[in-house]
């Protein structure tokens, strides 16, 4: 079993492996038992839509995968089962998103929790309810740390 100081690095080295996140440039910023941040500087040239706005696609992965990592935090192997995005505001220049992955349920099959996009100015921009479906456990991350 991991040493609570260990978990965050632990959760944060296996989102390294998503090659998706290294693809739109997502970088874990923070972890702790329960709660997972990570940011995006936006790219207009990469992750815009055809009217020059952020793809929505963006803020979801971000977001998703913020959960997953959140789930990680719990000791959870997940998948997503389902979500709901609502798309508050946008953005068509260079900014910084964040997403801050927060539990709302625990269950023995599922995790629910709210995730939320901002801007670097704190604005709200997506407000998401997702659903992940548990597969497996971490036995190496602690029940609480």
């Amino acid at each position: 079993m991991l040493e609570p100081s260990q978990v965050e690095q632990w959760v944060k080295d296996r989102m390294k492996e998503n090659p998706f996140m290294t693809l739109i440039g997502a970088k874990m910023d923070e972890v702790k038992c329960g709660f997972a941040q990570l940011s995006i500087k936006i790219d207009p040239h990469k992750h815009a839509n055809r009217y020059g706005a952020v793809h929505g696609g963006v803020m979801f992965a971000m977001a998703d995968t913020a959960m997953g990592a959140l789930c990680y935090s719990l000791g959870a192997q997940v998948v997503t089962l389902s979500a709901t995005i609502n798309f508050i505001k946008n953005t068509m220049k260079n900014d910084t998103f964040i997403a801050k992955a927060t539990p709302i349920h625990r269950g023995r099959s599922t995790i629910i929790g709210k995730v939320q996009v901002f801007n670097h100015e704190n604005t709200l921009m997506a407000d998401l309810m997702v659903t992940m479906f548990i597969t497996g456990n971490f036995d190496e991350i602690p029940k609480k740390w």
